[in-house]
C-alpha cells in the first residue's frame, strides 16, 4: 500500500506514512525494509524509489542515499544503521552490499565473498543483517542461499539446502 504504518500490540494504528516530499515530489512507492532509529527516526529501504532514507514520522527527510548522490542503488532491499553510523544496504538491482558512511559515501562494496582460493558471487541479495559480533549474514536469493562473511567478504558458513528435503 506504499505506507508506513506503526502497529500496537493489540493491532490498533498508532502512527502512518503515506509519503514525504523530496525534491517537490512525492516519494514512498515500494518500502521493503523499515528500522525505527533509537531518536524515533525511521530508516527505509524504498527499492522502486532506488533510495533508502532516515525520515521522521511527520515526513521531513534527513538523509538520502542513492539518487543523484555518491552511491548509485537499484532496488535497495534492507538497510541497517550499526552502531558507528555507517549504514549497509543491500543493493539488490547491483548484485551487492554496500556499506556508507554517516555522509552517505561509500566506505565498501562487497560483491562477492571469498572462500579459500574461490569466489561465490552474489546474485540479488535482498537482506543482510551485521550481528553484535560483526558477522554479516546475507540472503542470496538469486543464488537461492543464506551466505555469512566477516564485514570485508571472506566466507564463514553458508546455509544452501535443508538435509532430507524433497525439495
Amino acid at each position: 500500500n506504499s505506507r508506513i504504518v506503526e502497529v500496537s500490540a493489540e493491532g490498533h494504528v498508532l502512527r502512518q506514512l503515506s509519503y514525504f516530499k523530496l525534491d517537490g515530489r512525492k516519494v514512498l512507492q515500494d518500502p521493503h525494509d523499515v528500522r525505527m532509529l533509537s531518536n524515533g527516526h525511521l530508516l527505509i529501504a524504498d527499492s522502486q524509489s532506488d533510495l533508502v532514507m532516515v525520515v521522521d514520522w511527520s515526513g521531513g527527510v534527513h538523509q538520502v542515499i542513492g539518487q543523484n548522490g555518491s552511491v548509485d542503488l537499484d532496488d535497495p532491499h534492507s538497510a541497517q544503521k550499526l552502531d558507528d553510523g555507517s549504514i549497509v544496504i543491500a543493493d539488490t538491482g547491483h548484485h551487492r552490499i554496500v556499506v556508507v558512511d554517516s555522509f552517505g559515501k561509500l566506505v565498501r562494496e562487497i560483491t562477492e565473498v571469498r572462500k579459500d582460493s574461490s569466489c561465490l558471487r552474489l546474485n540479488r541479495p535482498r537482506y543482510v543483517e551485521v550481528t553484535p559480533d560483526g558477522t554479516m549474514v546475507i540472503a542470496d536469493t538469486g543464488q537461492n542461499r543464506i551466505l555469512a562473511a566477516t564485514s570485508t567478504g571472506r566466507f564463514i558458513w553458508e546455509f544452501s539446502r535443508v538435509p532430507d528435503s524433497p525439495l
